[in-house]
């Protein structure tokens, strides 16, 4: 695949140990895999992996232990991280029967990922399900920015909970321009479901006239249901604008830190606007799980530079932005914010006006300067939105781009230097958003 993956599935038909071997490059480069095959297993049967449970449902889990043949009376431990079992605790046993099967049986009044483990004593298994919430009770809906220029974009999102405050996933969300002068339209129509943060987005493109203050007025309706909520967006005349952006230069802070430098532009109809104070702020979109792999970058048959290579994409936790860990925000349970706020802003040396306090002012040319200062094993993993805002005359200016911090091309060049996150990226490497793993 285009991670330089190849996936393979053995299947034993015989009960006997064998040895597998790959090549590549024309037999130049080859691996071998020694595979043991056992007559023993231990798994979960029921449910599948990363299986959604709906709120103050049941659901049996059953698992199989086999030694050669099913083996009866054993007693299986089970633990789970959110939800309780039938007996309203976080564990249970469970005796094997004739076909060496233990059931049992989970729910759960709190919405987010969940790990089951089972435990024989010699051997253990784990499960990975989704508590989901699935009758909306009410929702908030927000632009993003609220005030946006002609021809200019605000992503309006739902964020949709239960009567006890879960995030509802799989809500079908409708969006709807109730009023709007300036002619603007959303860029995709249709219905969206909600994710496991309760979340659905769409992404409003203003017209060309001026809607006046809170003038459009954008609606969201869930279907069967009664639940609504509405919000506005103010479309302004284009006066000032904010521009950043970068080049294709980036360095060591130091030794545990990168420094990307940036450079900001506020003009009107291309004027400099001098002595206009900008604000900054960084703020979590996605992280990354995954690790990086050995790569040959020349085709020349040797692995000589490192790639990093995601396994999972998942959306920050932080789902209001506002710093602290919310109910049913700690998807994947390691009780904090993931992914944490591991980008800031900093002074860029030997550039001036730069940033003070996340505030640039601009000098004559309308010119300021500013670095994103980030830890180097979080390179390559985190996705962040940076905004830049500025008010003038009561009117606020705002421009963003979304960026993925990346890692020094010198310190991933060198097979034999470890990269940055020689353990792969610090949220883990496997593809479940609902753990730490």
């Amino acid at each position: 695949n285009d991670q330089g993956e190849a996936l393979l599935v053995v299947t034993d038909s015989k009960n006997v140990d064998d040895t597998i071997t790959v090549s590549a490059f024309e037999g130049t480069v080859t691996a071998s895999y020694a595979l043991k095959v056992s007559p023993n297993s231990f798994s979960f049967v029921s449910p599948v992996e990363n299986n959604e449970i709906p709120l103050e449902t049941h659901q049996e889990i059953s698992t199989r232990l086999v030694q050669g043949n099913p083996v009866s009376g054993k007693t299986i431990t089970f633990s789970i991280t959110r939800g309780l079992f039938s007996n309203g605790k976080s564990f249970i046993k469970s005796v094997t029967d004739a076909d060496g099967i233990a059931k049992a049986t989970v729910t759960s009044t709190q919405a987010g990922g969940s790990t089951i483990t089972a435990d024989t004593g010699e051997e253990s298994a784990t499960l990975t399900v989704e508590f989901v919430a699935t009758t909306p009770s009410w929702m908030t809906l927000n632009p993003t920015p609220a005030t946006v220029s002609f021809d200019q974009t605000s992503r309006i999102t739902a964020t949709v909970r239960d009567a006890k405050n879960n995030l509802v996933k799989n809500a079908r969300v409708i969006f709807h321009i109730d009023d709007d002068i300036t002619g603007g339209n959303f860029q995709a129509a249709g219905t969206i479901l909600t994710n496991s943060l309760g979340e659905a987005s769409t992404v409003y493109r203003a017209g060309n006239q001026s809607s006046g203050k809170d003038g459009v007025i954008i609606r969201a309706d869930i279907e069967d249901s009664e639940v609504t909520k509405t919000t506005s967006v103010t479309v302004e005349p284009k006066n000032v604008r904010i521009i950043f952006g970068t080049g294709n230069g980036m360095n060591e802070a130091n030794s545990v830190q990168y420094r990307q430098p940036f450079a900001i532009q506020v003009s009107d109809d291309g004027v400099p606007v001098a002595g206009t104070q900008v604000s900054l702020r960084v703020t979590p979109v996605n992280y990354r799980k995954g690790r990086y792999i050995g790569v040959d970058s020349n085709q020349d048959g040797k692995l000589d530079s490192w790639r990093a290579v995601t396994s999972a994409t998942c959306p920050a936790e932080d789902t209001d932005q506002n710093g602290v860990l919310d109910a049913a925000e700690d998807l994947n349970g390691d009780g904090r914010l993931t992914p944490p706020a591991s980008v800031t802003v900093g002074a860029e040396a030997g550039l001036s006006p730069t940033v003070s306090n996340a505030v640039v002012t601009t000098d004559d040319n309308g010119f300021g300067y500013f670095g994103l200062y980030y830890p180097q094993n979080f390179a390559m993993w985190i996705e962040v939105e940076v905004v830049a805002q500025t008010i003038q005359a009561g009117k606020e200016t705002t421009f963003s781009t979304r960026i993925v911090p990346l890692a020094l091309a010198a310190d991933l060049n060198n097979i034999d230097i470890a990269p940055p996150a020689p353990d792969g990226s610090p949220f883990g490497i496997g593809r479940s958003c609902n753990d730490t793993l």
